[in-house]
């Protein structure tokens, strides 16, 4: 760690995850370790939590399996347990492109990096 970064995170590394997978559909477990900073086994770790939790769901690729949140679950906290995962994941996407298209507008989002948008299907209303 460098000392420009902080010692803690915003989100755990649970939240992190979620995150990412949501941005990064059909992600692999290796990806995701690889994004997170941490080894295969610990990615695996927060996967077998996040899927215990019925935040994630999962697809046999070969040998390989393969994430994407569950948007209709309901976050197990009691903060946010009225919350369903695709409305957060939907307000962050949302503000990310709008926070990229005024500050970094080299990074808008183009057919070759799809990511930056916000899900398909998914609206801010309730």
């Amino acid at each position: 760690m460098t000392s420009s970064q902080p010692a803690w995170r915003v989100f755990s590394s649970h939240g992190t995850a979620l995150f990412y997978i949501a941005q990064h559909s059909g992600c692999s477990a290796a990806e995701l370790a690889a994004a997170l900073v941490v080894s295969e086994r610990t990615a695996w770790a927060i996967i077998g939590h996040l899927k215990q939790a019925d935040l994630i769901r999962v697809r046999t690729d070969g040998n390989r399996h393969r994430y994407w949140i569950n948007g209709h679950a309901r976050f197990p906290d009691p903060v946010l347990s009225h919350t369903a995962l695709r409305l957060l994941v939907s307000i962050v996407a949302v503000h990310h492109a709008r926070e990229i298209e005024c500050c970094h507008p080299q990074l808008v989002p183009t057919a070759s990096h799809p990511s930056l948008t916000p899900p398909e299907g998914t609206s801010l209303q309730r």
